[in-house]
């Protein structure tokens, strides 16, 4: 069954993500009906607070917030505003970009592209497929031994052309960290869904792209479910 809330199951799986990736540098993340969050600080490029519940609950959320940054003002901080609901202008912060949540609208999975696909499951193929991620890639040996997670290498030739990162968690399962050579882009992103389909069979798959990779999936038939708005706010000096 579908989750009622795209857009919550979408949030909270991408949660469940980023809290695997910041764990697996023990940095656990909290989880409460608002929001997500890493008390310590969450790693390079993610976020310290995913927001969970919808735009009725923002005022709650942005006074938890302000609550967080008065007992760690000196050091930077991103909010995923999974609604673009808050104003946090007020605390400090400036929108750093804005995106929109994805989903595949269908159970038809898609002809397949002529690319060869494995999932990745030994420490010397992840080193290769961190490397073709690109620099400071956060991902290490430990989130490969989880049941719920796939990281998938695309082949051409025998080469490494291009990759995703399938979660499941939510009552949907979450694609991230797509990348592709020129010129795979549209062909990767064709060959998502069937590959969800066969891991993590009857789950909903979505994710979240802004600018060039959110062109590439919706060339490639994936719908908008809605907006969402990463905030910024840089450590004070004192």
């Amino acid at each position: 069954m579908a989750p009622a809330d795209p857009i919550a199951a979408a949030a909270r799986n991408n949660a469940l993500w980023c809290d695997a990736v910041c764990r697996s540098h023990g940095r656990p993340g909290v989880f409460d009906a608002l929001m997500w969050c890493v008390p310590a600080g969450a790693l390079p490029l993610y976020p310290d607070v995913v927001t969970l519940a919808g735009p009725s609950a923002a005022e709650a959320q942005r006074q938890a917030i302000g609550e967080l940054l008065a007992d760690s003002r000196h050091r930077d901080w991103a909010i995923k505003d999974s609604y673009a609901a808050l104003d946090l202008l007020p605390l400090g912060f400036r929108p750093l970009f804005d995106a929109s949540w994805i989903a595949w609208p269908d159970a038809q999975a898609g002809a397949s592209t002529g690319l060869q696909w494995r999932t990745i499951t030994h420490s010397p193929d992840l080193t290769e497929w961190n490397a073709a991620w690109g620099e400071n890639a956060p991902f290490t040996p430990p989130l490969l031994a989880s049941s719920d997670l796939a990281f998938l290498a695309a082949l051409r030739d025998g080469a490494q052309v291009g990759g995703a990162v399938l979660n499941r968690g939510g009552g949907v399962v979450g694609v991230s960290n797509v990348f592709a050579h020129a010129p795979w882009h549209g062909q990767v992103w064709r060959d998502l869904p069937a590959l969800a389909a066969g891991l993590f069979a009857g789950h909903r798959l979505v994710g979240y792209e802004s600018g060039a990779g959110l062109e590439q999936a919706s060339a490639a038939g994936f719908v908008s479910l809605g907006g969402l708005r990463v905030w910024q706010r840089l450590a004070l000096d004192s």
